[in-house]
């Protein structure tokens, strides 16, 4: 929509008024247009009497004979920029104070599509507006979710053509040319990484994008990155991602190699542990062990008090699956050795604990060794819970649940479920909790699902309580 006002009257700006009262009525035609500008983006029509008080704004406070609405910003910058050319329109002084306010300019960029790839033309309107443009980026790309969204049973289906950065789709073919971008025009300084479910992409291209974050984004000294979480699902713990390590305070989830060269001294604010990490370091110390006894001692070797954490999160897998052949097919969460889970919230002195229920991972088939021995008591969070022994010697400040990636635990929780599906044990999850990981405060973030029964989940908690006074 482009409206066009002509203009047969104009004031003549006073030379007694001061620069400050100009700049304020500047800023208040701006601003009105601006709201013009977001009511035609949005498909609104502009009402006679909107465009009525504009003519006036601009009759009353500016020489300008001919004036137009614009559908984009960078319409606007361009009509701006022209008209500082021009002598008679408004005092070039004014326009270069709009050019130069940070706020105003930022305030109109906003205006602009999300994605920056759209509007990279606004960079040509000049530099004060491409330099806002690009601290915009910057700003935006401190935190980075580079995520493959596919579910596992469509896996077959969904192309594997593209990956979503921001929660903007992005093309397979388009991202090195992005991170390029980001790393020399906008020089950006990445301070968090998420990824997802990136082992999902063909071979090539995922290994090609590991490489690409820490060259790109991360760097060779990784000077900002402060956060770095999932990207060792690609690489199952390289030399980068454990040098990286060192110098995050978040980080996770942990390969056993990774958990290897944690000889150094350092409080992490968080780490990220797997269900799959608890069974290869009880199936590590079975290895070098002949018995019982030689097996703890080899644990008390394996996991070291030189590292600490604020928050252990444990990622939990609800559909593991034992080989072919072998009993227990079904998709389920599987058991974990009780005494390194112990080991490590003891030498890693956690205060608090993260539970992230995951329909699917990356680390879905277990091993069958641990089964063959049985120097580890076996815990799961959906077994009877009179199974699960106390926690006596332990107490956490919190227990936060993450249910936002979960599908069993968090149906069985609100008590639906298909009638073709039995219950998968979850009415036991609360109480199990409460046992294993001792605590006062229980929280659940369930930010993709409405169907739970708050009322159940009351009585869970307190039939445990009963049951233990």
């Amino acid at each position: 929509m482009t409206i066009a006002i002509s203009l047969n009257q104009s004031k003549e700006l006073s030379p007694e008024e001061s620069e400050e009262e100009d700049l304020r009525r500047y800023y208040s035609f701006t601003y009105f247009h601006s709201e013009l500008v977001r009511k035609t983006q949005n498909g609104l029509k502009v009402t006679e009497n909107e465009i009525d008080m504009l003519k006036k704004k601009l009759t009353a406070e500016w020489k300008w004979k001919q004036y137009i609405v614009c559908e984009k910003p960078v319409e606007l910058f361009s009509f701006v920029s022209a008209k500082m050319s021009v002598k008679t329109s408004v005092p070039e002084m004014l326009y270069a104070k709009v050019f130069t306010n940070q706020h105003l300019r930022e305030n109109i960029l906003s205006y602009l599509s999300d994605d920056f790839r759209k509007n990279l033309d606004v960079r040509l309107v000049n530099k004060s507006i491409n330099t806002t443009f690009l601290r915009l980026i910057r700003r935006n790309h401190r935190t980075m979710k580079i995520e493959y969204v596919c579910e596992r049973k469509e896996q077959e289906k969904t192309s594997k053509d593209f990956i979503f950065i921001n929660y903007r789709k992005v093309k397979t073919q388009d991202v090195l040319g992005y991170f390029i971008f980001l790393n020399t025009a906008v020089d950006v300084r990445v301070e968090k990484i998420t990824t997802r479910r990136l082992w999902m992409l063909k071979n090539k291209f995922m290994l090609r994008l590991h490489d690409l974050i820490h060259s790109q984004l991360i760097g060779s000294n990784g000077a900002h990155i402060q956060s770095l979480i999932s990207l060792e699902e690609i690489c199952n713990g390289c030399e980068k991602c454990f040098n990286i390590a060192k110098k995050c305070v978040e980080y996770g989830p942990l390969r056993f190699s990774t958990l290897q060269t944690m000889t150094y001294s350092k409080n992490y604010n968080k780490l990220h542990v797997s269900d799959k990490l608890f069974e290869v370091i009880a199936e590590y110390c079975i290895s070098k062990s002949k018995n019982k006894e030689e097996c703890f001692k080899e644990l008390e070797k394996t996991i070291l008090p030189v590292i600490s954490c604020d928050t252990l999160s444990i990622w939990i897998d609800e559909t593991r699956v034992f080989p072919d052949g072998m009993e227990g097919l079904e998709y389920d969460h599987r058991h974990m050795p009780r005494e390194v889970i112990d080991s490590i919230l003891r030498k890693w002195s956690v205060k608090s604990i993260q539970l992230n229920m995951i329909y699917f991972t990356s680390e879905g088939m277990c091993s069958v060794d641990l089964l063959q021995y049985d120097y580890f008591a076996r815990v799961r969070l959906n077994d009877p819970y009179f199974k699960t022994q106390k926690s006596p010697d332990l107490k956490f400040t919190h227990v936060d649940v993450e249910m936002s990636d979960s599908i069993y635990c968090v149906r069985d929780l609100g008590v639906r479920y298909p009638k073709s599906e039995s219950p998968r044990g979850y009415a036991n999850f609360i109480p199990n909790i409460r046992r294993l990981f001792p605590t006062d405060k229980i929280s659940m973030d369930l930010s993709h699902w409405c169907c739970i029964a708050n009322s159940y989940l009351f009585l869970s908690v307190r039939t445990e309580t009963d049951f233990e006074n």
